[in-house]
């Protein structure tokens, strides 16, 4: 009688019948199966779904134009009309406010260029006045007293430097003047082609308006046509301006005085990002610029051409530059030396003569120039003569001066300069598709008074840079603009991630199971004439 003996799930038969018995059972092969569709799926979640996501993301950032019934996609039309609430909060000299302002801008005439690479468009901006978000005291019919901005240009001629005017006509609807009503006086024009071939003959600049405001129609106007990239061919140029106004990237040499100062750069208006990574983060992520304070010294070589002319040669902060007292006797040779004498870093040197520069007085860090075009360009029915350009000076800095040395903000009693306040440009972009968060852009204005001795009243006035009022712009994305972001850049995401742990882990459950389950419980199988049974140790064989 032979004898054959198994032992659990590696057993074998004796003699010359050495057979494997190591078949599955049923629910081995189950197990197994699943295991290795586990296998597969954590192989495709691991190596290949993210990319596969990410250009499926990228593919919906593109704009792309209307389809056969004339609609545009739904990214194209958020992009057009941006779900973002922007409320612009002015706040007049002496701290009253905040007027709050909100702004809605819209894209219209748009049309695509090339295949779909490039769209061109006009932005359409309207202003609505927001009371309930406003001060108490802030109406849109609140009286407030500001610089005559009409006749600043002209201080010889000025019988008060200071005028009463509501909210709604000093920025939007236009208040009466009568030095400008008196230049459009038909007899103006008359004597203007009588005598100075079509020039006007007042001998000073005025807008081409019947009423002043600072924003004098611009309600529902566009700034110029842009074209810009769509991103069809490289989603990281998405936006890029291509041209804007006619100009190429090129703003004209009457704007601003370098070309560094003139190139446009960058995306339209900030709404796009270069795209970026995917991360596991559990909320969403964030982005955040601000301008550095160098980029407001215009007394830098890269800045100079942002720099105000100061045509009127006023020493606006004569205790600045503060130079320490020369250490040295001897007199340098400053025709060796070749110092740039208009750069701050030589201010104080004894070859130069402070912020006296090419027979004016250079103004402090913090300052920026708006050029008179910038300002005006888009209303045909608001434009300052070119010839003008540099006597109607309007200079943006950070709020309170807040990028500028003591010796400015102390000028002017009441500013209190603070960085996180007054920073004059910051945002917060999500880096993976590029859409901006939050906006925040903050500027002041101010108007050079200066004493004219030609006239009385001017000529008791001191030399100031006079803040006119300050703007705080904030930009936020609507709810559910946020919420369509953070599903596909954080939950879909956090989604992928826990499925390939998942599958992992099944990978590992479902092949162990299969082992264990041939193991413990292996299926009978029969040898030659041999019964044979794995749950028995001995197995007894009759010969015939």
């Amino acid at each position: 009688m032979g004898v054959c003996k198994c032992q659990g799930c590696c057993c074998w038969c004796c003699g010359s019948q050495r057979t494997s018995l190591f078949q599955p059972n049923g629910w081995t092969i189950c197990l197994v199966g699943l295991g290795l569709l586990s296998l597969v799926a954590a192989i495709a979640l691991w190596a290949f779904l993210p990319s596969l996501y990410i250009k499926l993301l990228y593919s919906q950032l593109v704009l792309s134009g209307p389809d056969e019934t004339g609609q545009l996609p739904k990214r194209t039309y958020l992009w057009s009309h941006a779900p973002v609430d922007t409320f612009m909060h002015f706040h007049i000299v002496r701290e009253l406010g905040p007027f709050v302002v909100r702004v809605i801008d819209t894209k219209k005439e748009v049309d695509f260029k090339n295949s779909g690479e490039k769209v061109h468009y006009k932005n359409y901006r309207t202003f609505v006045f927001d009371e309930e978000k406003s001060c108490a005291e802030c109406r849109y019919d609140t009286v407030l007293t500001i610089p005559n901005l009409v006749t600043t240009a002209a201080l010889a001629q000025l019988n008060n430097n200071f005028i009463e005017v509501p909210f709604g006509e000093l920025m939007f609807d236009g208040y009466v003047d009568a030095l400008l009503s008196a230049a459009h006086l038909p007899i103006v024009s008359l004597l203007s082609n009588m005598l100075n071939n079509g020039s006007s003959v007042i001998p000073f600049p005025l807008p081409d308006a019947p009423t002043m405001a600072l924003f004098n129609g611009y309600n529902n106007s566009n700034d110029m046509d842009y074209l810009i990239d769509t991103g069809l061919q490289n989603i990281e140029l998405i936006g890029q301006i291509y041209d804007w106004a006619g100009f190429g990237n090129m703003l004209p040499e009457q704007w601003w005085g370098t070309p560094a100062a003139r190139m446009i750069n960058g995306s339209d208006s900030g709404s796009f990002q270069a795209p970026g990574s995917i991360d596991q983060s559990s909320t969403l992520p964030l982005l955040e610029f601000r301008v550095p304070i160098d980029h407001y010294d215009t007394n830098l070589a890269e800045n100079v051409g942002f720099r105000y002319s100061n045509p009127e040669a006023v020493n606006y902060f004569p205790d600045w530059p503060n130079c320490p007292a020369s250490s040295t006797s001897s007199s340098p040779n400053c025709n060796v030396l070749g110092l740039d004498c208009s750069l701050s870093a030589n201010f104080c040197n004894k070859c130069c003569n402070g912020s006296f520069v090419g027979g004016t007085y250079v103004l402090p860090p913090g300052f920026s120039l708006l050029s008179a075009i910038q300002l005006t360009v888009r209303i045909d029915t608001y434009r300052i003569k070119q010839k003008h350009y540099s006597t109607l000076p309007t200079i943006a800095f950070p709020p309170h001066f807040a990028y500028s040395p003591a010796e400015v903000y102390e000028s002017v009693d009441g500013l209190k300069p603070d960085l996180e306040l007054h920073t004059p440009m910051s945002y917060h972009y999500e880096p993976v598709t590029g859409s901006p968060l939050s906006i925040n852009v903050r500027f002041q204005t101010s108007l050079p008074i200066y004493r004219n001795h030609r006239s009385v009243l001017p000529g008791q006035l001191p030399n100031k840079l006079l803040p006119l009022f300050y703007v705080d712009t904030k930009t936020s994305l609507k709810p559910f603009a946020y919420d369509q972001l953070y599903l596909g850049v954080v939950i879909v995401p956090q989604v992928l991630f826990v499925a390939k742990i998942v599958t992992s882990l099944l990978v590992a459950v479902f092949i162990v199971g299969g082992v264990a389950c041939q193991c413990l419980w292996p299926h009978p199988r029969s040898i030659g004439s041999a019964v044979y049974d794995e749950r028995f140790t001995t197995v007894n064989s009759a010969r015939f």
